[in-house]
């Protein structure tokens, strides 16, 4: 994955940084351990990311600094469901920003907040924030960022110090200017006037203001977060819920496309939630659970899995699978994870079921005990669930209750509907169905039996109209009873078989079940009716209870629809919905047409003769002859079906060019729609038959596309996702490669760099006493050759010397001495002379920091480079000396970087002599030279260019001689030439063991060695071949063969293009 690829990259880069990183390179070390905790987090590896983040945390400098890290720690023990740990991170990042909130008596700090937050808000307008100062101070920006993160988890661990977090953020933002965490204060700060002030439209309006604040800020990871509090906090008190479920939809996306996985992760929770209480068909829910569910135990989001599982436990005992998992063991995992919003939602739902199977008394226990923990889900609509199904509970308990209880009951009625009537003011379309109908049960066990009957029907007309399913089914259920208890068993009948179906419609098989035992006398089966009704629900079902043959096999339908929604990858999806429309639909050929940026693209393709799915085709619509366009268009135009028994004779489309060509008989062209828009748009065609797509098949085909739509959405979305995660994984490879080839360059420099100024150094201390030398040779020699003549004078005059001088000439030999002395003289001549050819060699090759180009002797180069090299040619106990041959031609000055030429040649001949210790110490018998030397540089001839003085020139240890005596020792052989096109060509050239073709593809590449460990950076060759390609806008190219040997080529320019 993309976070492999990532996490491998970060560890590259923290392996190739030197020394001690944190001290030599803290910024980038600090960087690189905050990214790749970063990235092990994403990829759920928190044990790994909380060791990377302790050892930052210990490394950090500043405050700020740590205090980020904090905030890292926050949202892993949030996900971990380590509320306490995660609190007391915070609370240490925001000190370590001089924030110190109080951990004693929070009501009083919260009143304090929020009256200053309420003064500062005093004669703003909403709109005037939006364009407001911009927040500049760096510690009040990440002190706004810990708060946001603090949110979600001191909101269901410490309700106290989430109000006092929301109202210390929206007074920072007040205070220093806004930035994009900013808005989270002012989206939580509508909770608080919703679910505590009761302001539901002022919530309304600032969840708005956060949203179009993040978007101002272009920051993707806060906007997410701020429409999932809106359209699970906020709208759902003012617009229905549906807006909440297509915010959400939409919020996902988002969520993905930033990177936030925890408010992904939110997110989907939330969505269950919604589908549940909107009434969705409960095998879809259950469907669309598996995908949510996944999303957050991958990211290991444990507040989100647990109440995620709460509702799937409600959902399994709905449609009667509630075996397939322990619900006692899942009970027992809240309270392990201490997840109380998930053990309230699990109570509030409990309470539900068990109402709905008739034991009022069981579900009253549980709906109490909702109660003390109902603040943990303040603020969201499943309170009002809680609200609804408390008064139908006590209205079911009322009549065997004692007259004290009668009364307390009536007196919770009253206040749980005083508040129901506040909400379905505010929102007609989500609450007046919940508030008609427990006024009719009110009405019913007080005896107002006429109000009862207008409530119920009323109720049921707006549960109807608003798309509640569920609480159709419900109103009808109630009513039946009503009349059932009146003895009017004609209307308790109508009432119980609307009930039965809608019921059937929602997906609650079990409660049919349970209706069929229990009311079988109540319910009017149809064996062919579909009894589907327009609930603004994306998908409907089918009774599979009647005999027609031509009913639907709802099992297969889900099967089906259950293999749409398993897939994530969108070639894999198309194929998967090619081939199941095909099979369900009955027809010969079939294509799929998605819907990109206003065009419609062919992506895939099938027939029943290929039995193979084309996909990926992107092949625009536009022109296309092999389709009858102006059915597609008109599908398109009106997002409506279109299915045609014999198209030929369809006065509509008759005069297609593509119909009238093909004599098309059977045809469906149907929209696949995601919340009205077009998503997809499905062909089907059968030349074989009339009538071939049946409204049963077509029926099929609609339940498969609502699958299908949502699947393709998240397909689509994936597929964006990859492409953005490929592109940064390159970018990040490439950076990675950058780093490592300016790392190449800083270590081979540097490297040089100190060789250089070494070399210069020495060549310096040298050059002075060498010229002092020098300089008084010659002197001594003059006054060598006076004081000779003087004794000769001293001779010819006083031939017969006192005896004491006598004996002195014969001891000191002074015949010996008058001879050997001026071969002394000049013998120390010779070597002063070679002390300064050294000396000029050494200082020609430190010319390592010349930054601009000069035209050089390069051969005086080579020589240098020889000369620093030359001990290493010398024999040594388990190798042979290495012979030289220097075959020169007539070069012209070259204009290069003197310096570093000097370093590549000394990287070729010092790898030669390498090879051929390496050889020598082996015992190994050296390679066909000459062969290699031939074959690998056809630029020059055979015999070599001609020296100076006419003649092949061969060095061995120093010492020129006149021709290659003997190959099977190791040499190294070197030579120039220009060639036509104003090029300099310099081979160098060894008869060792020569490499293998998979050495030779990788011998430029950086860090690459064959050398043993601790004897080769890999850097040399590489380094080499930048200077001479990059540099020097040349060639470096390398000939070898197994056994004979191996040959560097250099090609540069005589002249640089400036």
């Amino acid at each position: 994955t993309a976070y492999t690829a990532a996490r491998e990259y970060l560890i590259a880069s923290l392996d190739s940084l030197p020394g001690e990183i944190w001290l030599q390179h803290y910024e980038l070390a600090f960087t690189l351990h905050k990214e790749l905790a970063d990235v092990e987090y994403l990829k759920g590896n928190f044990a790994r990311s909380e060791v990377l983040i302790e050892i930052t945390l210990s490394q950090a400098k500043s405050a700020l600094e740590k205090a980020e890290i904090y905030n890292m720690l926050i949202v892993q023990y949030t996900l971990t469901a380590k509320y306490s740990e995660a609190i007391q991170a915070g609370l240490k990042a925001l000190s370590l920003l001089g924030i110190d909130l109080p951990q004693d008596d929070l009501p009083t700090a919260v009143m304090v907040e929020l009256a200053e937050a309420k003064a500062n808000l005093e004669n703003k307008k909403l709109a005037s924030l939006i364009n407001g100062e911009k927040m500049k101070d760096d510690d009040k920006k990440l002190a706004l960022k810990l708060l946001g993160n603090m949110g979600p988890l001191t909101f269901v661990s410490s309700q106290e110090l989430w109000k006092l977090t929301v109202a210390k953020a929206i007074n920072l933002s007040l205070k220093y200017g806004f930035v994009a965490e900013g808005s989270y204060g002012y989206s939580c700060y509508g909770i608080i006037l919703s679910a505590i002030l009761g302001d539901y439209k002022s919530a309304f309006e600032f969840g708005k203001l956060a949203i179009q604040l993040s978007e101002n800020s272009n920051n993707l990871s806060q906007n997410c977060q701020d429409n999932v509090i809106f359209a699970n906090y906020l709208s759902c008190w003012i617009k229905h819920i549906k807006i909440t479920n297509a915010i959400n939809s939409e919020a996902y996306k988002v969520g993905l496309q930033s990177g936030n996985l925890q408010w992904t992760g939110y997110n989907r929770m939330f969505q269950t939630m919604t589908l549940f209480y909107q009434g969705i068909n409960l095998e879809d829910i259950l469907s669309e659970i598996s995908n949510f569910m996944l999303v957050c135990q991958k990211t290991k989001n444990q507040w989100a899995t647990d109440i995620i599982s709460a509702n799937k436990l409600a959902v399994l005992s709905l449609i009667g699978q509630d075996d397939e998992i322990s619900e006692a063991q899942q009970v027992e995992t809240f309270y392990q994870h201490k997840s109380m919003a998930a053990i309230c939602e699990y109570h509030v739902l409990k309470a539900q079921l068990l109402y709905m199977y008739e034991k009022p008394n069981e579900a009253l226990e549980w709906a109490i005990l909702s109660l003390d923990i109902i603040n943990y889900i303040m603020g969201h609509i499943s309170s009002s669930h809680h609200n609804f199904y408390y008064s139908l509970i006590l209205t079911a308990v009322y009549p065997t209750a004692s007259e004290s209880q009668q009364k307390q009951y009536l007196e919770t009625l009253a206040a749980n509907q005083q508040q129901m009537k506040i909400w379905a003011d505010n929102c007609t379309e989500n609450f007046l169905h919940k508030y008609l109908l427990v006024e009719a049960e009110i009405a019913r066990i007080n005896g107002k039996d006429l109000e009862a009957i207008e409530l119920y029907d009323r109720a049921i007309e707006s549960a109807s109209s608003n798309g509640f399913v569920q609480n159709e089914a419900l109103g009808n259920e109630l009513a039946a009873k009503f009349w059932l208890g009146k003895g009017k068993e004609k209307y308790a009948k109508a009432h119980m078989t609307e009930a039965y179906y809608a019921y059937q419609r929602w997906g609650a098989k079990r409660k049919v079940e349970d209706l069929e035992e229990k009311y079988p006398h109540l319910i009017t089966r149809t064996s062919t009716s579909l009894r589907i009704k327009d609930t603004g629900v994306t998908t409907t079902h089918r009774s599979s209870t009647g005999s027609s043959s031509n009913a639907l096999d709802l099992a297969t339908v889900m099967k089906a629809s259950g293999a749409i929604a398993g897939e994530i990858v969108l070639d894999k999806l198309l194929a998967s919905l090619m081939k199941i429309s095909i099979e369900n639909a009955g027809a010969q050929k079939g294509l799929l047409i998605l819907a990109r940026e206003g065009k419609l693209l062919i992506e895939a393709s099938s027939s029943v003769d290929s039995k193979e799915v084309v996909v990926q085709q992107s092949t625009p619509l536009h022109g296309c002859e092999n389709l009858p366009l102006t059915v597609i268009n008109y599908v398109k135009r009106t997002h409506s079906d279109v299915v045609l028994s014999d198209a030929g004779s369809e006065a509509r489309f008759a005069n297609d060019p593509y119909i009238a060509l093909n004599k098309s008989k059977s045809v469906l062209c149907s929209p696949i729609l995601n919340q009205g828009q077009l998503v997809a748009i499905l062909y089907l065609e059968n030349n074989l038959t009339v009538g071939a797509f049946t409204p049963d098949r077509l029926e099929v085909l609609k339940l498969l596309s609502a699958q299908a739509a949502i699947s393709l959405e998240n397909a689509l979305l994936y597929a964006s996702m990859e492409q953005k995660v490929q592109e940064r994984t390159q970018e990040l490879s490439q950076t990675l490669n950058e780093l490592q080839r300016t790392q190449t360059r800083l270590i081979q420099n540097e490297k040089m760099s100190s060789l250089g100024q070494l070399v210069a150094g020495v060549a310096h201390e040298i050059n002075n006493p060498v010229n002092f030398i020098y300089g008084n040779l010659v002197h001594v020699n003059e006054y060598t050759q006076d004081l000779l003549n003087l004794v000769q004078l001293y001779a010819q005059h006083y031939p017969n010397p006192v005896s004491e001088i006598q004996e002195e000439t014969e001891e000191i030999e002074i015949d010996f001495l008058v001879e050997d002395l001026p071969k002394i003289l000049s013998s120390m001549k010779v070597g002063a002379d070679r002390i300064r050819q050294i000396v000029l060699s050494l200082r020609n090759f430190s010319r390592l920091d010349e930054a601009e180009m000069k035209a050089v002797d390069i051969h005086e180069g080579i020589d240098s480079t020889l000369l620093i090299l030359q001990s290493r040619l010398k024999a040594k106990t388990d190798s042979p000396a290495i012979k030289v041959i220097k075959e020169y031609g007539q070069l012209p000055p070259v204009e290069c970087y003197a310096g570093q030429l000097n370093q590549v040649l000394m990287n070729l001949l010092a790898n030669a002599i390498d090879t051929l210790e390496e050889v020598g110490s082996d015992g190994r018998v050296m390679g066909n030279y000459q062969a290699i030397a031939q074959a690998s540089c056809p630029n020059f001839s055979e015999r070599g260019e001609e020296s100076s003085n006419g003649q092949s020139r061969s060095v061995a240890n120093g010492s020129e001689a006149t021709s290659i005596i003997n190959y099977k020792l190791p040499t190294i052989r070197i030579r120039t030439c220009v060639t036509d096109g104003g090029r300099v060509l310099i081979g160098i050239a060894d008869n060792g063991c020569g490499m293998t073709e998979e050495v030779k593809k990788r011998v430029f590449d950086p860090f690459f060695t064959t050398k043993p460990i601790g004897k080769g950076t890999g850097l040399g060759l590489a380094i080499s071949y930048q200077i001479v390609v990059e540099k020097h806008g040349g060639q470096l190219q390398c000939v070898s063969t197994v056994g004979e040997g191996t040959e560097f080529v250099v090609e540069i320019p005589i002249r640089q293009q400036h």
